[in-house]
């Protein structure tokens, strides 16, 4: 399938400390990490690296940075030809500074003059879709221009502009800042009950949308099946860097929809890469081979293009028949996370084991 990643495009350079900064205090560092990031972008290389055909659409600046991007995305299989260079603007650049003793990053972004995307016409039909939130306008205006195609929304941070363009989109992959600032539900993990309520509010919101929240270190929630579950995420003993773990968490996600698969093997495939990529640093640096991330989940679950049900194959039509999440069916099916408990008064939330919870990661996925 085509793909379109429409947003951010940033230069990076990552840089791992031992511990956080004191103030007052030089440090001489001995290593840096440099690529082409931001949101789009990131989504956009860890799918060419997966051989899927994919195209960005983003701004950079007219300056050697924003050449250097075109340049080793090209190289990386990206098609950049849609990137655009907006000559009166310097491309944003990110300084990340990677705590290495826990894996957190701290994240100093300098965008003098931020461009943007000004077109939105293109030599080719995409099929998906995916905005990082950070083009609104153009946003817009591609989803409407193209409106059969799979829109992919990453509802990160907690704007205006975000819950716009949730309406428009067939995909909404909220983090759990967003959705407990939308719906006024903190999240509980000792209290399941906030876990039901915080998706209904959510889903019944957006119904003609599939919503996904991702709980940071205890995996995501979801609907399948007319049950509410939560996915586990993978146990990741030692968390070297978290950039970008969220974009590839929805670059999976992207994946897993253009090869057809049905919702829980995409979540559970895009929790699999999300905690394979911890384990290095850099946001792009860190992207998993496909292979790599095949061979986890079949040691686990079996071959991976294994045949499944038709009625749980993704489709693209955005106006289907959706379930009725306030009466939505749930259960409890026990595994090794404590993030769900028993009961839920007269209802259960169904957690679906992938291996077992994630290791500790307060950045977590976004």
């Amino acid at each position: 399938m085509k793909i379109l990643c429409m947003g951010k495009i940033t230069y990076d350079y990552s840089l791992p400390i031992d511990g956080f900064p004191i103030e007052g205090l030089k440090y001489e560092l001995k290593e840096k990490v440099e690529s082409s990031g931001g949101g789009a972008c990131n989504v956009a290389y860890a799918l060419a690296k997966w051989k899927e055909e994919v195209y960005l659409s983003g701004a950079v600046g007219g300056d050697d940075l924003g050449n250097k991007i075109k340049k080793d995305l090209t190289d990386a299989g990206v098609k950049a030809h849609t990137i655009e260079t907006v000559f009166e603007s310097k491309t944003p650049i990110s300084f990340i500074l990677i705590n290495k003793t826990s894996g957190n990053r701290t994240v100093f972004s300098i965008c003098e003059t931020e461009p943007h995307v000004k077109k939105y016409e293109f030599d080719f039909l995409p099929e998906i879709i995916y905005l990082d939130g950070y083009e609104y306008t153009s946003g817009i205006s591609v989803v409407n221009k193209y409106p059969n195609a799979i829109t992919v929304l990453d509802a990160g941070d907690y704007t205006k502009s975000n819950v716009e363009l949730c309406k428009y989109a067939k995909y909404i992959i909220a983090s759990q800042n967003f959705a407990e600032q939308l719906t006024g539900i903190q999240a509980d993990f000792n209290n399941p009950t906030t876990l039901l309520e915080l998706y209904k509010k959510i889903a019944i919101k957006y119904s003609n949308s599939t919503v996904i929240i991702t709980l940071k270190e205890h995996g995501a929630i979801y609907l399948d099946n007319n049950q509410i579950k939560v996915m586990p995420g993978l146990k990741v003993e030692n968390i070297k860097d978290s950039t970008g773990v969220g974009d590839i968490f929805h670059a999976a996600f992207i994946a897993g929809l253009s090869r057809g698969y049905e919702i829980e093997k995409i979540i559970r495939i895009a929790n699999i890469a999300a905690g394979l990529s911890l384990s290095k640093i850099g946001a792009q640096k860190s992207v998993p081979l496909f292979s790599d991330i095949a061979n986890y989940y079949e040691s686990k679950f079996g071959p991976i293009d294994a045949p499944v049900s038709g009625d749980n194959v993704v489709n693209s039509n955005v106006n289907e028949n959706k379930p009725n999440i306030s009466e939505a069916a749930t259960q409890n099916i026990p595994d090794q996370s404590s993030a769900v408990q028993p009961q839920i008064d007269n209802s259960q939330v169904n957690t679906t084991n992938t291996t077992t919870t994630t290791g500790e990661n307060n950045d977590g996925i976004k």
